[in-house]
């Protein structure tokens, strides 16, 4: 949450995730074909924060005359 905070705050953040192969690293990002409420992983649920978070935002009339932009890549 700390890195997802500091984004809307208007910084970019990293996820650097490394590790020997087989120990789990896609299945913690979340970056599986299908990922479901309960395997959801780092990155879906950052998304999900964000665009909630800027929906709440614009619900109570905050920011209304910004324009938003998100970004995601996978390297």
């Amino acid at each position: 949450m700390p890195l997802v905070n500091h984004t809307m705050n208007g910084y970019h953040g990293t996820y650097m995730v490394y590790g020997q192969t087989g120990t789990g690293k896609t299945h913690t990002m979340g970056v599986l074909t299908k990922v479901s409420q309960e395997s959801a992983g780092v990155i879906p649920l950052s998304i999900e924060f964000i665009f909630k978070y800027l929906d709440e935002q614009k619900r109570h009339g905050i920011n209304n005359l910004i324009d938003y932009s998100v970004h995601l890549s996978f390297f």
